[in-house]
């Protein structure tokens, strides 16, 4: 619980990741324990491709959250010091970034300095409950802290929060020979059952039940990427997707793959969603044209030579 009386404000640390091409330069996953200002990245082995992470750069609201040529090459400094085989900024197929909140007690500092940590304030005055700080990885304990907060602050008895025994959707039948289960009893091709395990868990077979019942649905979404356009039909009716940057990234994963793979699926889906959403031709084209513009600028922020902060 934090300490009301210590003066607590939120500070934005951006973070990027960069994905490389998976090969025999990094097979298992890396930890550089010390990198050149201090910090910690890793290179994990993810979805068919490398990701490396992260930065830890202090950022407004009004800054861009890009992958910039000087993050990315940062990124790759750290790696390529334990590779015989170094990595180029060429090589780089994809990349994301993000923005962690931070609590600070007000201190001055770099925020790389500052912990992940989450913490759970209550308003004397108001009574209002928030949580500060925190990440994805974490979100359990989260919600059962400020469950427990709530149940504190209620006069109630603390604890009981079902978190704990909460299954994630797709988890209930799952096991690590899922994949060869669903390529063997569905007759989908390897590659495919591992993809669709692996975003959808034992909901796949569901995912599959759309492509029996409408035959263009098992078609690839891109050719030399494991999705089929089920998922995407699946995801519009069943997960609330209702954008086509969010089936190309989230859903599916392929921006994750390959930004110029997922540009060049861009069309196909769109067309997915057309059915899907009820879209006219017109909102469909401004999808695929908005989505192709958007990272097309992504690949120009690394591609720029290095210090043009205009690009």
């Amino acid at each position: 619980m934090a300490n009301p009386d210590v003066e607590k404000r939120l500070r934005l640390s951006k973070g990027v990741h960069i994905l490389l091409p998976l090969d025999d330069r990094v097979t298992d996953a890396v930890v550089v324990p010390k990198t050149e200002d201090g910090r910690v990245i890793f290179a994990i082995p993810w979805l068919g491709r490398l990701l490396v992470g992260t930065t830890d750069d202090e950022v407004t609201q009004e800054d861009e959250l890009v992958v910039k040529r000087s993050e990315a090459e940062y990124l790759l400094r750290q790696l390529n010091r334990y590779l015989s085989r170094p990595f180029a900024v060429e090589d780089i197929v994809g990349g994301f970034a993000g923005v962690r909140p931070l609590v600070s007690s007000g201190k001055a500092g770099k925020t790389k300095k500052l912990i992940r940590e989450h913490e759970v304030e209550v308003d004397r005055e108001s009574g209002l409950i928030s949580v500060l700080g925190g990440k994805w990885t974490t979100y359990r304990a989260m919600a059962e802290d400020a469950i427990n907060a709530v149940q504190q602050q209620l006069g109630l008895p603390v604890g009981g929060c079902v978190t704990r025994e909460q299954h994630l959707s797709g988890s209930d039948g799952y096991s690590a020979d899922y994949p060869q289960t669903l390529a063997a009893t569905d007759s989908v091709p390897e590659a495919s059952a591992r993809h669709l395990s692996e975003k959808f868990g034992t909901n796949a077979t569901a995912v599959l039940d759309l492509a029996r019942q409408q035959a263009e649905l098992a078609q690839p979404i891109v050719v030399g990427f494991p999705a089929i356009q089920a998922e995407i039909a699946y995801s519009a009716r069943n997960e609330m997707a209702a954008t086509l940057d969010d089936v190309l990234e989230r859903r599916t994963g392929v921006q994750f793959f390959s930004w110029q793979t997922a540009m060049a699926a861009a069309p196909v889906a769109a067309a997915v969603m057309q059915k899907e959403m009820g879209w006219d031709s017109a909102h469909a084209q401004h999808e695929v044209e908005d989505y192709v513009r958007t990272i097309s600028g992504w690949t120009q922020k690394i591609a720029v030579a290095k210090g043009d902060a205009k690009a």
